[in-house]
């Protein structure tokens, strides 16, 4: 039995940020805060407030809200599967947050909106051309490289990026996202140096949770499982679609069987098959 819990995995994510402390400890850590810049409080948005797409009524996905005491917005979700459209929804939730202040009161008019910061967790890789782990996005000036247009950013931490073993795990943002890949591997509690992380290990850990607090950790995981396999079938049967009709543009243009073998390396047999079904 693992020792450990997975943080990312919904209820666990969750669990952990309902305490203020970790919290705003993994903002600062993330965001590289420090001094007179660090996060030294922060309030939780009610779900009431929170603008709610009719895909999360759906899925309940789990995210934490929450604005700090100089009015700064965030939003941390952990997103284990990027769909097609999770940029899109990324840009929709910190507008939709922007826009929300004037409706709730927290501003008075557009002039005293106050800025939104999306950190999101992502277990899969969201941007191939870059292979920096963390990532920070901005609206800036094309020409200049200057952000003038500060008000809304994103902050993407791929999980799959991060190779580092644990000992090579120096400084706290490492010793964060190790966590976040890695805490179910784990026999022992790491990284003992840092109090926030030790007790964010101590929270994970499998006898501290009830049996009914088990059994719907256990759902949200299948639920996870359950995505990650229909997406893989969507792949593959996507990818077989695309050699298939590959292999028939070759033979209709007047290629012969060894020669599309000799081309793609796919097996005669293969290419039969393929030449035989509908």
């Amino acid at each position: 039995m693992q020792r450990f819990l997975d943080l990312t995995n919904d209820l666990a994510f969750k669990k952990i940020f309902s305490y203020k402390s970790t919290l705003i400890a993994f903002l600062n850590t993330i965001l590289d805060l420090k001094g007179e810049f660090a996060i030294a409080s922060i309030e939780y948005i009610s779900s009431e407030e929170v603008p709610v797409s009719l895909e999360e009524k759906k899925r309940a996905i789990m995210d934490v809200r929450c604005i700090t005491k100089n009015g700064i917005y965030f939003i941390v979700e952990m997103q284990n599967s990027a769909s097609h459209a999770f940029l899109k929804r990324a840009q929709f939730y910190v507008a939709s947050t922007y826009v929300n202040q004037l409706d709730k009161g927290k501003a008075k008019n557009h002039t005293e909106l106050t800025s939104v910061v999306l950190i999101a967790i992502m277990g899969e890789t969201v941007f191939e051309d870059d292979p920096a782990y963390i990532s920070h996005h901005k609206t800036v000036n094309v020409k200049t490289g200057v952000n003038h247009l500060a008000d809304m950013s994103y902050v993407f931490v791929e999980l799959p990026k991060f190779k580092k073993k644990k000992e090579e795990c120096t400084d706290l943002q490492d010793q964060w996202i190790y966590t976040f890949q890695n805490a179910t591997d784990e026999e022992e509690i790491p990284f003992k140096n840092n109090d926030v992380l030790q007790e964010v290990y101590e929270h994970l850990e499998r006898s501290q949770w009830s049996a009914e607090e088990y059994q719907d950790y256990l759902s949200v995981k299948l639920r996870i499982d359950e995505e990650a396999i229909k997406r893989k079938d969507e792949f593959e049967a996507g990818e077989a679609k695309g050699k298939k009709e590959m292999i028939l543009t070759m033979l209709s243009n007047g290629a012969t069987i060894d020669t599309v073998v000799e081309l793609t390396g796919i097996t005669e047999n293969e290419i039969k098959s393929y030449m035989n079904t509908d």
